[in-house]
């Protein structure tokens, strides 16, 4: 089998028998293992230890971790961290879970802590971060170059695990912040741009959050941050302030203004109105046209 003993410096005495499920792409200091006929062997070994740090990265829930006589489930999209020497079991499973394993060379994995003044100490087993995009492709330019094994793909092959690493400490420890902000802000306009085009259509947050691509939790925090409001308290604020622009430039009944703004009764955008503005619809045009 191509590569084993590097495969077993890093993951332990594991056997080629146990590896016959999983597709896998591997140097002197890291490795990428991915389960794609049935699961790996070692891994759903009873308490079993690796010489090297582990990061999993879950695309589905059916990845479920023996973890300190603990059963955990990481959540999907994200990264979860197991340190050296933690005796955990990838529990037995009729179906085969969605995740890429990631195993770092403690040394080499202590070395790129240091470009960011962290220790090993600064990790611990059950971390998570998110997945992102960047991490994904780097696994799977690193899958490919070690499958195509072309001429030079070693070189490539310690290029891409050193930016593996790196991208997996920025993520786990928020480095770049500022980029990720940038990326937030124009989530966050293009759901302001959506909400102005839909106002008075039927919204929901989980339909904002697509619009931003984040999940809903996610999506709550961050435009609650950008905006001061949550995605609720800004939606009626939006339908509102169309609603009395309405009131000002046209004749529309006030039923019809309500409709027209997404609420689903004149009676409920009476009281919502009145209750933000201090005044109702009526005596608010009432009051504008007399000024004029």
């Amino acid at each position: 089998m191509k590569d084993l003993d590097k495969i077993r410096q890093l993951v332990g005495c594991i056997t080629a028998e146990q590896l016959k499920y999983v597709d896998y792409a591997v140097n002197d200091r890291v490795g990428v293992f991915m389960p794609v006929a049935g699961q790996c062997g070692y891994a759903i070994t009873q308490d079993h230890t690796h010489p090297a740090w582990s990061f999993i990265f879950c695309f589905d829930s059916k990845c479920r971790i023996r973890l300190r006589g603990k059963i955990i489930v990481p959540d999907p999209s994200t990264v979860f961290v197991l340190s050296t020497s933690e005796p955990h079991q990838e529990l037995p499973s009729e179906t085969v879970a969605r995740y890429i394993a990631v195993v770092i060379d403690t040394q080499f994995l202590r070395q790129q802590l240091a470009e960011y003044n962290l220790s090993l100490n600064a990790l611990t087993s059950g971390m998570t971060c998110r997945i992102n995009q960047r991490l994904v492709d780097a696994l799977k330019e690193f899958m490919t170059d070690y499958e195509e094994a072309a001429p030079g793909f070693r070189q490539l092959l310690d290029a891409g695990g050193l930016k593996i690493a790196h991208l997996l400490i920025r993520q786990l420890f928020g480095v770049n912040k500022s980029n990720t902000k940038f990326h937030f802000r124009m989530s966050v306009t293009r759901v302001l741009e959506y909400l102005n085009s839909h106002y008075g259509e039927k919204i929901s947050v989980e339909d904002l959050a697509r619009v931003a691509n984040l999940s809903s939790s996610h999506f709550s925090r961050v435009f609650k941050e950008q905006t001061l409001m949550s995605p609720i308290e800004y939606i009626m604020m939006t339908r509102l302030e169309y609603a009395k622009r309405m009131l000002r430039v046209n004749e529309k009944s006030l039923s019809e203004i309500a409709l027209d703004c997404g609420f689903n009764s004149s009676s409920y955008f009476y009281q919502c109105f009145t209750r933000e503005f201090k005044i109702s619809p009526s005596d608010y045009r009432k009051n504008f046209l007399t000024a004029e």
